[in-house]
């Protein structure tokens, strides 16, 4: 797809196809006015450099790190809520912000391994690390975790 796809698709129908993702009808929204922008302000080609890309309205750093790291195969840290709450956990960043986190991540993992580290912390969080009820009798990084640590205290 490219950016005049979004910009003809019937609002509907983009609706449609990104309903899982939960709140589509604004995101559909969003979509279609950062496509406008995108075909404005970079001649319909969106940004591979992340801090160009946060500038498109709608278009945050998650997104912007998602989008680049994912679509483009360049290193992207992408801080998602599991990342955030994990990385409280196991000590990879005592910042809740995640620009923060970001920085901190970038610090202590290889730049080449970015966006795999990303993808793994946040599917490790989605179906092991759980907010609430986490599994944490079947986690490897229990000696690493503040969480099981702390006698599963929340951090």
């Amino acid at each position: 797809m490219n950016v005049d796809d979004y910009l003809n698709v019937a609002q509907e129908e983009l609706e449609e196809d990104i309903r899982p993702t939960g709140f589509y009808r604004n995101k559909a929204k969003v979509i279609k006015n950062a496509a406008k922008e995108i075909r404005d302000r970079f001649d319909g080609v969106v940004p591979q450099d992340i801090d160009v890309f946060a500038t498109v309205k709608g278009i945050g750093r998650k997104s912007a790190n998602l989008i680049v790291g994912l679509a483009y195969d360049k290193p992207a840290v992408i801080v998602d809520t599991h990342v955030i709450r994990l990385s409280g956990r196991i000590g990879f960043s005592e910042n809740k912000n995640p620009d923060r986190i970001e920085q901190d991540i970038k610090k202590i993992v290889p730049k080449d391994m970015w966006t795999a580290f990303s993808m793994l912390i946040t599917l490790h969080g989605r179906y092991l690390c759980k907010a609430k009820k986490p599994e944490c009798e079947r986690c490897l990084l229990q000696n690493d975790c503040d969480y099981w640590i702390g006698g599963r205290k929340h951090v």
